[in-house]
């Protein structure tokens, strides 16, 4: 069996580019990143005809990947997939090729399998193809036709131990094959009578054959319903999304709710703490003031209603004391007017006489003797004379006019009763003077009329002081309020941890917003998801009904399956006279077993010896290497450089049993062995590889020039 060609095309990768591959060894260089891993996993995929029981190549790569493959046996084989629209199968002798499948690549691989086998067993004789499919399934042919790079992180195990053990138990002689033909591998459990079983096994696969043909003609009707389960699933999974979502969200908005109701107790608490605070601080505010008022005003401190009436009658005294005083005033300035009066009457009268005397005397109109003139001068100054007699002398003659004694008394008077109040005011003062009263009165009324405004300050603030049975109240608010609050903020606290996307142990209304609105912004998104799957559905129920029904013939032929199978399961049943057939067909096997994984594992010690050039040679021993082809090509403590070149070692030594077996090896593809080996390892491996070659194709993809000459390289 041999790829003779493969033409592949990817945009910005390959570019319909054609390889041809030796019969033997052919080396593939390209750089790193120019699609070697892609190209050697995807031939083998091909060759199956299916990816997805293989899975070597991750999900989406072969979109936008065209490949063709051509293989050649007795027969010519072309293999197409363009993508994940279509894969086809054409064989033929020569240039006349027929086509053998056509179809999805993504239909079910046992399908692409079944069509194969069918066409190659009815049409077209070739028993190496025909072997290949019906031997193996994709598991063996990854563990005898594939060697991955030993830098791939591989989930499952490189080497599968059943498939090993197969081709180990395989011989000429057909005993392994007649054993799993009789007991299908599963020892004494098989039927008793073989040609009994074969009949009834042989029902049973001509009803599968019949199933699998109407499943190929239904395919197209399962992938749209299979496509419709995975839809209805998929919104069924949305719809639990979206419940749970909305449970979140209930859950958050009542969080929310509680958080509000916490805020609006604790911001009571503020207000009731706030108003208990001011009320201390106008009750200690009403204190100083009045402290303050007693300490500038101390005469007032005991001031009785009798002393704020005597502050009126002291009022009224000044008064009647001002107007005695005005009226005293009023009596001497009349007097001083009077005296001048007197003063200007006489200056008057004295010089006018006097003027007229001179004038009549001078002009001659009064000639009097020298003597008479004396006496009218003397007459003359004596009138004067009596006149400021009798304009003085009422105001010099000490006397004191009822009017001036009627005022006196009066002022005593008033005195007195100023004594008197102020003694009951217990006030003291030693001038009575109008100046003194005047001042000290004025200070006096000044003080109280302070203390007085004083008193109305303070008054007002006693207007503003609540009752104490108010303040108790609110004392008693606050404590019922901090404890509804502390029993609120624990159950919002033992809420919390509910809202996973939350995060936090601590309440916050703005982050339970915000995780809110993410929760909404969630729901809309996933709605929008659903409404889409919906109409995805509606499109495929379209389809749907577009399709053939085999309902009733694919009961019919359960029903049938369901006959032979019980048929089946007696001749099963009858299973005594077998088993010790079986036991000694188990015997000669555990046996074989035995000696084939020590060949296997001494001719793969003999290569990897080869290659390491005996470097290990006290580290890895038969036993180690037969434990680490029994544990699927892993070994605890096992250097992965190491157990790479052991990997090599085991699946070419493979080759050989193959052979042994009469089979004919599918093609070895290596995926860039020489990493992590220096040249003179290389150089061994390449040795190797090349002997081995000359009983199976072998394709290397690698990364290093240096390896293979240019006869047997391919350069990307």
């Amino acid at each position: 069996m041999r790829i003779k060609r493969c033409v592949v095309s990817r945009p910005g990768l390959f570019n319909n580019r054609t390889l041809d591959f030796n019969e033997g060894l052919t080396v593939v260089y390209g750089r790193n990143g120019s699609g070697k891993s892609l190209l050697a996993r995807a031939i083998l995929e091909l060759l199956w005809g299916s990816a997805h029981p293989l899975s070597l190549l991750k999900k989406g790569s072969w979109e936008s990947l065209y490949m063709e493959l051509n293989l050649s046996t007795s027969f010519e084989y072309t293999f197409v997939r363009n993508g994940d629209r279509a894969l086809s199968i054409l064989g033929g002798n020569g240039k006349s090729q027929t086509e053998i499948f056509r179809g999805d690549p993504a239909m079910p691989h046992d399908s692409v399998r079944a069509a194969l086998i069918d066409h190659l067993a009815s049409r077209m004789d070739d028993p190496v193809l025909r072997t290949m499919y019906a031997a193996m399934d994709a598991t063996s042919l990854g563990t005898t036709s594939f060697i991955p790079s030993p830098t791939d992180d591989l989930e499952a195990a490189p080497l599968e131990w059943d498939t090993v053990r197969f081709m180990l138990l395989q011989d000429p002689s057909g005993l392994y094959g007649l054993y799993r033909s009789t007991f299908g591998g599963t020892g004494r459990s098989a039927a008793p009578f073989l040609d009994e079983l074969l009949r009834a096994e042989s029902n049973l696969k001509e009803i599968e054959k019949r199933t699998r043909i109407i499943d190929i003609q239904q395919s197209r009707g399962d992938k749209i319903q299979k496509e419709r389960r995975q839809v209805e699933n998929e919104i069924a999974r949305i719809d639990n999304r979206i419940a749970a979502l909305r449970v979140e969200k209930a859950l958050a908005e009542k969080l929310l709710l509680m958080t509000g109701k916490l805020r609006t107790i604790e911001e009571r608490i503020a207000d009731i703490t706030n108003e208990l605070r001011e009320s201390d601080e106008l009750i200690a505010n009403i204190a100083a003031h009045g402290a303050s008022i007693e300490s500038r005003f101390p005469q007032f401190r005991d001031f009785t209603d009798q002393k704020k009436q005597n502050l009126k009658r002291l009022q009224e005294t000044y008064r009647e004391i001002r107007d005695i005083h005005v009226a005293q005033d009023n009596y001497f300035s009349a007097r001083r007017t009077r005296f001048q009066k007197a003063t200007g009457i006489i200056a008057i009268t004295g010089s006018g006489g006097v003027a007229l005397l001179y004038f009549l005397v001078n002009r001659g109109l009064l000639a009097l003797p020298p003597r008479m003139r004396i006496y009218l001068l003397g007459g003359i100054a004596a009138l004067l004379a009596i006149m400021t007699a009798v304009l003085y002398l009422p105001l010099f003659i000490p006397r004191k006019p009822r009017e001036l004694v009627a005022l006196q008394e009066a002022r005593a008077e008033i005195e007195a009763r100023l004594r008197e109040i102020l003694s009951e005011n217990e006030i003291e003062l030693h001038d009575y003077k109008l100046e003194s009263v005047y001042g000290f009165l004025l200070q006096y009324f000044e003080e109280y009329g302070e203390y007085a405004d004083g008193l109305l300050d303070l008054f007002r603030l006693r207007e503003g002081l609540k009752s104490p049975e108010y303040l108790s109240s609110l004392q008693e608010e606050r404590h019922e309020l901090a404890a509804a609050a502390g029993a609120r903020r624990e159950e919002i606290l033992a809420e919390l941890p509910r809202l996973a996307r939350y995060g936090s142990r601590e309440i916050d209304e703005t982050r339970l917003g915000s995780a809110r609105e993410d929760i909404e912004m969630e729901i809309l998104r996933s709605e929008e998801e659903r409404r889409a799957e919906m109409k995805i559905l509606a499109q495929l129920e379209e389809e749907a009904r577009t399709t053939a029904n085999y309902d009733e013939e694919l009961r019919l032929l359960g029903e049938e399956r369901s006959s032979a199978e019980e048929r089946y399961g007696g001749l099963a049943a009858r299973r005594r006279a077998m088993e010790l057939i079986a036991s000694v067909f188990e015997e000669v096997i555990v046996r074989r077993e035995a000696s084939q994984v020590a060949r296997l594992a001494r001719e793969a010690r003999d290569r990897f010896n080869a290659i390491t050039e005996n470097r290990h040679i006290t580290e890895i021993d038969e036993d180690t290497l037969a434990r680490f082809i029994k544990g699927g090509g892993r070994l605890d403590g096992l250097n992965p450089t190491t157990a790479h070149l052991l990997l090599l070692a085991v699946k070419i030594t493979m080759s050989d049993f193959i052979l042994e077996s009469g089979g004919i090896p599918p093609p070895l593809i290596v995926d860039d062995p020489f990493i992590f080996m220096d040249d003179r390892r290389g150089e061994n491996l390449e040795r190797l590889l090349f002997e081995a070659a000359a009983k199976r194709q072998i394709i290397v993809f690698t990364q290093h020039r240096s390896h293979a000459d240019r006869n047997t390289r391919i350069e990307l």
